[in-house]
């Protein structure tokens, strides 16, 4: 199975490698407190709501990396 920015954030969460891959680069994604609501949706949908910290350019970066895992 191949991931990226359009996996579910329940799907990154899941898989061992792409968790780890979260823990360190999004530390404050794993435990966010709307995870219920952000489960299902992906880490491109989510960016308009994350207050900046989510750019075109770290997603760009993010979606390199977890294609890689």
């Amino acid at each position: 199975m191949g991931f990226s920015i359009d996996s579910t954030v329940g799907d990154l969460l899941e898989n061992a490698g792409t968790r780890a891959f979260i823990e360190k680069t999004m530390p404050e994604l794993v435990n966010h407190p709307a995870m219920g609501m952000i489960r299902g949706m992906s880490l491109r949908a989510i960016a308009p709501f994350s207050n900046g910290k989510l750019t075109d350019e770290i997603l760009t970066t993010v979606d390199a990396a977890l294609q890689k895992i």
